[in-house]
């Protein structure tokens, strides 16, 4: 994180010994940072862990302005499983999407895809 005139404020590094690709970034009016991507074995934030379920799993992450976790997700299936892009309107609320393979549970039950490789918008409340 750099300040209004360029300078460093802060920075994290993020990994494990297995994949991991960030994808979208975005911060919010509170100056909190919303990330995603995708990963293989575990990742962490600075808080708790989540591992992959298969191969590559979509991440979802919120980090304060200060650089701690707030909250970490995962959500993917045993094949590859991509999160790409973050928005956030102006009710504070995120909105991520990327891509998965034949089905995917977001926390309301299993969708299962149409497609080889089917696109996921989920929605987050602040």
């Amino acid at each position: 994180k750099l300040d209004a005139a360029g300078s460093h404020v802060w920075s994290k590094t993020f990994g494990a010994v297995s994949a991991q690709r960030g994808k979208g970034i975005r911060s919010d009016a509170l100056g909190n940072v919303l990330v995603t991507g995708e990963f293989f074995g575990q990742i962490n934030f600075g808080g708790a862990s989540v591992t992959s379920t298969g191969l590559f799993d979509i991440f979802v992450a919120k980090l304060s302005g200060s650089g701690s976790q707030v909250w970490l997700k995962r959500f993917g299936n045993t094949q590859n499983d991509r999160g790409e892009a973050v928005a956030v309107d102006p009710s504070g609320n995120a909105w991520f999407t990327g891509s998965y393979i034949n089905n995917v549970d977001f926390g309301g039950g299993s969708v299962t895809g149409n497609a080889a490789e089917n696109v996921f918008l989920l929605g987050l409340q602040p």
